[in-house]
């Protein structure tokens, strides 16, 4: 969620209401969208109640699509844990002594009790499957829409020490998409669209940040040789101009 946000500058009530269904992504073009949709199935829309498409880095579709797998794979796991549980369990139960002790057993120091374990696999399983069944990019712990940002993302700040530093929240993941695209050059009113601002006036308080850019717009002005000093006019479609390119 932080590399999405980081990535593309959606706000937060954005990307909780991302399906899959929602990214474009072309891998043979290299090419990777996602579509913010201004009517969400969720009853939610946009600050600005316009919908867009912004373009994103390919490392943002590799972290979420190992973000899926790696659900799918901890469901399967968990599957067989169940399964190897409760087989050991009914051979103990029909008196056999099985041979092989289960290896989840191995996690623990002290061996728990088996039905206590069945019992969490069995509640671990549903969670995964809601997550899995769930159409959301991210959804929330039973595969409903996330109303807040996970308390994952707060406890890193605390561990970074980042906690308490003005502009430390998710927001500022926004803040920095917009930030990085102006110092590198890209125009505002491109900015305020991938941004989805309503009015450029909001997006013109990042333009302070690219005075060399500014500084720098004058040097793309051609070179002009004036012949001997002296402008040449000439005319074009009625109007005067002065020719400034001579000739050596």
């Amino acid at each position: 969620m932080v590399i999405l946000a980081f990535y593309t500058g959606l706000r937060r009530g954005e990307i909780f209401n991302l399906e899959w269904t929602d990214f474009q992504i072309d891998m043979g073009k290299r090419d990777y969208r996602v579509h913010v949709n201004p009517k969400s199935k969720w009853g939610w829309t946009p600050k600005s109640n316009l919908g867009r498409v912004v373009g994103f880095n390919p490392v943002v579709w590799q972290y979420l699509t190992a973000m899926r797998d790696s659900r799918a794979e901890r469901l399967k796991k968990y599957r067989e844990r169940l399964n190897e549980l409760t087989a050991w369990k009914e051979d103990r139960e029909n008196g056999a002594v099985p041979e092989i002790v289960p290896n989840v057993f191995s996690d623990f120091k002290q061996r728990p009790s088996v039905q206590r374990l069945i019992d969490n696999t069995r509640s671990v399983i549903v969670i995964l499957e809601r997550q899995t069944e769930s159409t959301l990019a991210f959804p929330g712990t039973m595969g409903e829409r996330l109303t807040e940002i996970p308390k994952a993302f707060d406890n890193t700040l605390v561990a970074l020490g980042m906690k308490e530093q003005p502009g430390s929240s998710f927001h500022a993941l926004r803040h920095s998409f917009a930030s990085h695209l102006i110092m590198a050059g890209v125009d505002l009113p491109t900015v305020k669209d991938l941004m989805g601002h309503a009015d450029i006036k909001t997006t013109m308080r990042y333009a302070h940040l690219a005075p060399a850019h500014r500084s720098a717009a004058g040097a793309k002005m051609p070179t002009l040789q004036p012949e001997s000093g002296r402008a040449k006019e000439g005319r074009n479609d009625g109007a005067n101009v002065i020719d400034m390119t001579g000739t050596s």
